[in-house]
């Protein structure tokens, strides 16, 4: 296993709108480097044979209805912040209702975006905001049959900011959205400070995501080696089922730093 130190992200709440022209039977299965963490509905190995209405509405096989489905998982991803826009956090909602409209969001949806991220960001003096693109659909693959004629897939990261940096803009674009379209948004809180090389993901149907930031306080690279030549640690994501005995582990006494690594 290879510990690269990279600033953390762990995506939270993606969804994924899905506007047929008609009534159409649709399944969607997702790819991801990692570890599912909890599903809504229930994914088994997909969302299979479920009815899509051109209003969003999702009807399951079992008479069920929901207006996305959605998905929380551990997941890899290096960031790209080479580009992107340093934003006061007052200005956080009109940036975003510009930002999410030049990227194919209806109204509706960035609503949605908006409200779950709004109370993360506003109150920052500053956000850096960098919007991925291929990093986050290469780290997270879907697969829709029957395959929509629009993709949209909107996945923001920000860090918080005490004072303003100079970053080149991005350029933001959207395609056109003409027949079967799909939407997802998404986003995740990156924190620099944090353990080496974490990223959880999260996707949905029908149309919002949101992320939170983690600051894994005590672990650093010693703990890390430790935790690798004792067997514990064997990928990224088994870091989060470590349990207190296992940390404890690592201490003659120990109890204590164990207590606190693991809150």
């Amino acid at each position: 296993i290879t510990i690269d130190f990279v600033p953390i992200a762990v995506p939270e709440k993606p969804v994924i709108y899905l506007y047929p022209e008609t009534p159409t039977e649709v399944s969607v299965k997702l790819t991801i480097d990692g570890k599912l963490t909890c599903t809504y509905p229930v994914y088994d190995k997909g969302w299979d044979n479920f009815t899509a209405h051109p209003d969003g509405t999702l009807i399951f096989p079992d008479g069920k209805q929901y207006y996305c489905l959605y998905w929380e998982g551990i997941q890899n991803m290096d960031c790209d912040f080479t580009r992107g826009f340093c934003v006061k956090g007052e200005d956080t909602a009109a940036f975003l209702e510009w930002a999410l409209a030049e990227q194919g969001l209806t109204p509706r949806e960035a609503n949605e975006f908006i409200i779950y991220w709004l109370p993360r960001m506003e109150a920052n003096p500053y956000n850096l905001i960098s919007f991925q693109f291929e990093r986050y659909t290469d780290a997270a693959k879907l697969d829709i049959s029957p395959a929509p004629d629009t993709l949209i897939r909107v996945f923001m990261t920000f860090k918080p900011l005490d004072k303003p940096v100079d970053i080149e803009p991005q350029t933001l674009t959207a395609p056109e959205r003409t027949g079967f379209t799909v939407v997802e948004w998404g986003g995740s809180v990156v924190n620099e400070k944090a353990a080496p090389g974490l990223c959880s993901i999260i996707i949905t149907v029908t149309g919002m995501v949101g992320g939170i930031w983690m600051d894994i306080d005590g672990l650093g690279a010693a703990i890390v080696d430790l935790l690798i030549e004792k067997g514990l640690l064997k990928s990224p994501a088994d870091i989060y089922y470590l349990t207190l005995e296992d940390i404890k582990s690592l201490w003659k006494s120990g109890s204590k730093a164990a207590e606190k690594l693991l809150k």
